[in-house]
């Protein structure tokens, strides 16, 4: 089993380069009224190495949609996975872990970046949201370590790179959400 530290280690090691990846506006609707936008989704595909030689097989996405809460503030929500078929985080080994994270940061970034367009919302996020649990399973499915290792490991990934005011953990039965005040 990977071992958290060995984890943490990598995350300073500025020689992990993203896969590349294809970011796609997805969705986006606007106020009727003011024309701002109240709702937008992104998706990256990215791949690995291998599969990026033919520039058009993707075997995991990454997604983030982003929503105007009643009270004005923005909500980036972040999940990623794999395709049908294709490997998860943990299949991959420490260091496809490593670049699976830089990927997810340089996407978030890249969204971050577009938001603050006037044409777009014109700020970054108030809040980043997130559940350590693989998608579409509750942490209940997975060994207790691994799933506390995973929001540790996501926790220190948005610690280095976003410098986050606050981070909260809520756990509901089974499942565990995490929200980061920017």
């Amino acid at each position: 089993m990977i071992k958290l530290l060995d984890l943490l280690k990598e995350i300073g090691d500025a020689s992990v380069e993203p896969y590349q990846y294809r970011l796609d506006e997805s969705h986006v609707e606007r106020d009727e009224d003011t024309g701002e936008i109240i709702e937008q989704n992104f998706h990256a595909l990215y791949g690995s190495d291998y599969m990026q030689d033919t520039g058009d097989i993707y075997d995991s996405q990454i997604y983030v949609g982003i929503e105007r809460l009643s009270d004005g503030e923005i909500d980036m929500e972040i999940s990623f996975g794999t395709l049908e078929g294709g490997q998860t985080i943990t299949d991959r080994g420490v260091k496809e872990a490593m670049k699976v994270m830089a990927t997810v940061v340089a996407v978030v970034k890249e969204v971050m970046k577009k938001m603050q367009r006037p044409d777009q919302w014109g700020r970054k996020p108030d809040y980043i949201s997130f559940s350590p649990a693989r998608t579409g399973k509750t942490d209940s499915n997975l060994n207790p370590k691994f799933a506390i290792q995973r929001q540790k490991l996501y926790t220190a990934f948005i610690n280095k790179h976003l410098k986050p005011k606050r981070i909260d953990t809520v756990n509901i039965g089974s499942n565990t959400s995490v929200s980061v005040t920017l």
